[in-house]
């Protein structure tokens, strides 16, 4: 059975306060990896970071040790206080598309805030 978790504003935290890491670069020294060569990134609960090169590659540990330090210990404050207001014109747009969306989900498309 698969769990199947919907992304709300709640789910984006401000993260660039809590500066764990001072780099998420997967190489140290001249040739190694920069971050523009990472496809994939996982924060794992436990603190540690994943990445892959390539798709098809196993995940491999970032190689930085994170630092310890108070900021640690705290939670990232929310990057939003409630659901983004999207433009009326957007909404309408939306409201155009619901002719070829499944039924089940018109209710989330007539409840989206719009100015």
């Amino acid at each position: 059975m698969v769990l199947v978790k919907y992304v709300d504003h709640t789910f984006f935290k401000k993260y660039s306060d809590l500066s764990y890491f001072s780099t998420n670069r997967p190489g140290t020294k001249v040739g190694d990896p920069v971050v523009t060569n990472i496809r994939v990134l996982q924060y794992n609960t436990n603190g540690e970071i994943q990445f892959k090169l390539l798709f098809h590659d196993e995940f491999s540990n970032l190689p930085r040790r994170a630092r310890r330090s108070d900021v640690v210990n705290q939670d990232p404050t929310p990057l939003h206080c409630g659901p983004l207001v999207i433009k009326r014109s957007k909404f309408h747009h939306l409201m155009e598309l619901k002719s070829v969306v499944p039924a089940d989900y018109h209710p989330f498309f007539d409840n989206l805030n719009h100015d």
